[in-house]
């Protein structure tokens, strides 16, 4: 279809004239009539085929040019997709312009599909130190049914249509061209054709590989890829729509070569493609046309090529055009009521003129000296618009004098419709009607108000617990952003297998939109794993055992325990992410920390130039109390909370046997916290900051307590210079009083804090630190993503405020490669560390120190 511009100023012009040669008798003339115009059913089928099936975009663009739009489109897995979008009022460009702006390898990623930045600051702490999730019902383990949800792939295919020209609302055969999606049933091992319901969850249906993604439970039915017994579903178009003619396009993939079965996952695959390979050729041979794009062995998981691939397509479609136009011409041949007229006019024309009928109603054709010559037929010619604005009115007063026909009022409405979704209005729509009798064109522009809400499948999860999650009001017209928000929203909840978002229109006739959130839960109950393992304090695993919704309450409980040799931790959490509907947020916890720190002293047999720290013995720190908080939420970008901690603390000298230095001291403190954390990644992030701000004073005044006071402040972020370029940089600043106890001290040194030092080699009461990193995401990869970054450190620690002097600085420069596993970030590390003697030229330089760490940070 042409572009709302074009399709204005064409509307202006009131004669058309199209002319060509050809040798007949002069004089005759008749009327081509648009309800009289036998027009043959033709179905497009669109295979599978993965990053193949792109090739289908090229297929329809050529269809576009040669405004050739089948009857309906029948679609499986990619084809599924690509077909969808297209019937919801998409052009074949931008369908391009979509696919080409995706991350395919983020859409194709397996594992966890909640996003770090939709987390709340709690649950980042727990996704960030988490390797294995186990989920629980009744404390029994749930085997996953897939490596992934599909619910990141089945958020995307919702947006892409949320924002298209048209919706649906429940029914198929209402988009711009009928559509149907082709999926298999696990319980009945049929094929499914999908024609109403959600269309982006039967789009999602449609290509869901089974272990890939988990299927997807549409009403009784268990509903995965429909390239399983259908990758070209031709019997399903011929079932579903008894057309007359079935065009086909093949891009499903070949068998691999023998080179290529060497891993188990491309023998599974070539299993799966032999068995369909018999469909396939039946399929074929069963369609009237089929266009079968020449690509080789493209792989479907590869794309990288789209261009290529939209390409080929596009070079099939020019080539088999002319073999579809036949098919068309001849049924319509064979059915006109007048064959003696349009059958005596050349073959190049009739398709022209038949567009022409269909366009403006009917046609006068002539045929004189000159050639053939068309006319537009005044019938159903529009006189006025009405319309509830004026605005509305005056802004279609260009079609008064036209002929309506279903053409003109589709090519409004798309044009409209297409502007409201620019403006994030999901469901605003442009309503048409003419009047017979009166001849007027009656205009109503809908909003979108959500005028009804339906939760579905919650069982355990109150009504409360989804809607305050739901960032929409009734009365309000719908919005993209809402729905993606409160989609998320949910997701992070943590309470939830699926979600999905369903928009229909509450009638054809006002204005007013339904939302369904349907939901299903799994269990509540999680297992986590996690496990460090460094040069400092060697194996270091962690288990959590949580209930995320204690009695349906929304309250959390997480038992915690973990560490090593060197460290141990322990910890009993209550916690409720948010009370009732506010962000406002409370926790509790009791907690059990122990650490070893190694001791240190300057070598002292070194020449000037050179120093050395030797250890020299080990304290041991622990820590046993209870601590609480109350704030609010920032939304999920953070927390400002009041804190309070009651604590038992000691520190003492492992083999010093004197009875004081382990003695417990207690201490009652009250804070003030604020973090703010919208770091994409905790490990390897290419954009976002993460602000913290803690300050904590003891309360009573005694001998036997403990007094002080302890501010610290963190700033850093992250920019990414180029897709594989991040520069990132950090500002630690920590003040205390002389009182603060050793247990409560700065620390400084390490792979994270200092290059050059040990872990804590350097402790003290006040603290300065910056750090200036740049990180390469390298093009090859050592069986993992594979990083190299350079890092800058300057900072000191000092005992008393009097004491900070800028000269005391100390730098620190090193060079990590690391690699993303599935583990944990696994980093090497070498660093080294030096400062100036009153002057730059004379440096005193440490040794080369070698760090290494794998896993999640466990503190």
């Amino acid at each position: 279809m042409k572009r709302a511009g074009s399709i204005f100023a064409a509307l202006v012009i009131a004669t058309l004239r199209c002319s060509a040669g050809g040798e007949s008798q002069l004089g005759a003339s008749f009327v081509l009539d648009a309800e009289t115009i036998p027009r043959p059913r033709w179905v497009l089928v669109l295979s599978g085929g993965g990053a193949r099936g792109l090739a289908q975009i090229g297929v329809l663009r050529v269809l576009e040019r040669e405004q050739l739009y089948p009857s309906a489109v029948v679609g499986t897995s990619i084809g599924a997709i690509i077909g969808g979008l297209w019937c919801a009022g998409y052009r074949a460009d931008d369908i391009d312009s979509l696919l080409r702006s995706l991350d395919w390898q983020d859409v194709l990623r397996l594992g966890d599909e909640r996003s770090r930045g939709d987390l709340f600051l709690d649950q980042k702490a727990e996704y960030d130190r988490t390797i294995l999730s186990v989920r629980m019902e009744n404390f029994r383990p749930i085997v996953p049914e897939a490596a992934s949800s599909g619910q990141r792939l089945e958020r995307l295919l919702a947006t892409l249509f949320w924002r298209a020209p048209c919706n649906p609302s429940g029914n198929f055969d209402r988009l711009r061209i009928p559509f149907c999606a082709v999926a298999t049933d696990l319980v009945s091992g049929q094929t499914v054709a999908i024609r109403s319901g959600d269309l982006a969850t039967a789009v999602r249906a449609s290509s869901t590989f089974p272990l890939r993604y988990t299927p997807v439970r549409y009403d009784s039915l268990v509903l995965v890829d429909g390239g399983l017994l259908a990758n070209i579903p031709v019997h399903v178009a011929r079932e579903q729509y008894h057309p007359h003619v079935v065009v086909a396009v093949n891009t499903t993939s070949p068998l691999l070569p023998p080179s290529a079965l060497d891993k188990p996952w491309n023998v599974a695959d070539q299993v799966v493609t032999l068995m369909m390979e018999r469909f396939n050729a039946r399929a074929t041979l069963e369609a009237d046309l089929t266009i079968s794009p020449q690509l080789g062995e493209h792989s479907t998981l590869d794309f990288r090529r789209i261009e290529w691939l939209i390409a080929q397509g596009e070079q099939a479609g020019e080539h088999a055009i002319a073999a579809l136009r036949d098919r068309l011409d001849q049924w319509v041949e064979h059915h006109m009521n007048d064959e003696t007229l349009l059958a005596a006019l050349p073959r190049p024309i009739r398709p022209r003129l038949l567009h022409a009928a269909l366009r403006f109603g009917a046609v006068e054709v002539r045929r004189d000296s000159a050639g053939v010559q068309w006319f537009p037929v005044e019938r159903r010619r529009i006189v006025a618009v009405q319309a509830p604005e004026r605005w509305l009115a005056d802004s279609l007063q260009l079609v008064v004098g036209q002929n309506y026909t279903r053409w003109l009022a589709d090519s409004i409405v798309l044009a409209w419709n297409r502007r409201l979704r620019a403006q994030d209005l999901t469901m605003a729509r442009l309503r048409l009607s003419f009047d017979t009798a009166t001849h007027i064109l009656h205009a109503a522009l809908d909003s979108g108000i959500v005028v009804a809400l339906e939760l579905l499948g919650n069982r355990q999860a109150t009504d409360l617990a989804i809607e305050r999650e739901l960032r929409i009001s009734k009365g309000q017209p719908l919005r993209t952003r809402q729905l993606l928000d409160s989609w998320d929203g949910l997701l992070a909840t943590d309470l939830f297998a699926y979600v999905g978002l369903d928009t229909r229109y509450l009638d054809s006739t006002r204005d007013g939109v339904v939302l369904s959130v349907r939901v299903r839960e799994r269990g509540s109950q999680v297992l986590r794993i996690g496990s460090r393992i460094d040069n400092e304090r060697n194996a270091q695993p962690t288990v959590e055992i949580a209930d995320l919704n204690v009695l349906s309450s929304g309250v959390r409980a997480t038992l915690r325990i973990g560490g090593g040799a060197r460290n141990s931790i322990a910890a009993l959490r209550l916690d409720a992410l948010r009370i009732l509907e506010s962000y406002w947020t409370a926790s509790v916890e009791g907690y059990w920390d122990s650490r070893n720190i190694y001791l240190y002293r300057l070598r002292e047999d070194l020449p000037p130039s050179q120093y050395e720290q030797l250890r020299v013995g080990e304290r041991l720190e622990q820590h046993l109390g209870i601590r609480a908080a109350i704030g609010s939420n920032v939304e999920t970008l953070g927390k400002l909370a009041i804190t309070t901690r009651f604590e038992y603390q000691r520190s003492f000298q492992l083999g010093d046997t004197s009875r004081g230095e382990r003695l417990w001291a207690p201490l009652l403190a009250l804070g003030w916290s604020t973090v703010l954390d919208d770091e994409d990644r905790a490990d390897f992030p290419t954009a976002g900051s993460y602000l913290a701000l803690r300050l904590e004073r003891t309360i009573p005044d005694a001998p036997q307590w403990l007094q002080f006071y302890k501010f610290e402040a963190l700033l850093r972020s992250t920019l990414a210079l180029h897709r594989i370029h991040a520069f990132r940089w950090s500002v630690r600043f920590g003040i205390a009083d002389k009182t603060l106890p050793r247990a409560e001290s700065f620390n400084l040194g390490g792979e994270d804090l200092f290059f050059g030092m040990r872990e804590e080699e350097e402790r003290g009461r006040q603290l300065l630190l910056g750090q200036l990193e740049y990180r390469v995401h390298l093009p090859w990869e050592l069986l993992f993503p594979t990083y190299l970054s350079l890092r800058y450190d300057v900072g000191a620690v000092w005992q008393e405020v009097q004491a900070i002097k800028l000269d005391n600085l100390k730098h620190g420069v090193g060079i990590t490669l690391a690699f993303d596993t599935p583990i944990g970030p696994a980093r090497f590390s070498l660093g080294r560390a030096f400062y100036f003697r009153g002057s730059p030229t004379l440096t005193t330089v440490g040794p080369v120190l070698g760090y290494f760490s794998i896993g999640m940070r466990i503190q």
